[in-house]
């Protein structure tokens, strides 16, 4: 199966840079032990990480919307 991008660097970079504007770094990454901010990470299990990013997101669309 061929990998797809789902969208370019410039892109992505784009979407963290904005969305920093009305999220914080903790509530956009996945924060490490010694501080660092990574927005995505390796997990054994690929579907709870497919899962978790999707509830991630989702919690932080609802804190945004004020839902």
């Amino acid at each position: 199966m061929p990998d797809k991008k789902l969208w370019t660097n410039e892109q992505e970079t784009d979407f963290f840079t904005k969305s920093l504007e009305v999220a914080s770094p903790e509530q956009l990454f996945y924060t490490t032990k010694d501080k660092k901010y990574y927005a995505y990470i390796e997990i054994a299990n690929k579907q709870d990480t497919y899962e978790k990013k999707a509830e991630k997101f989702l919690n932080l669309m609802r804190e945004i919307n004020g839902r």
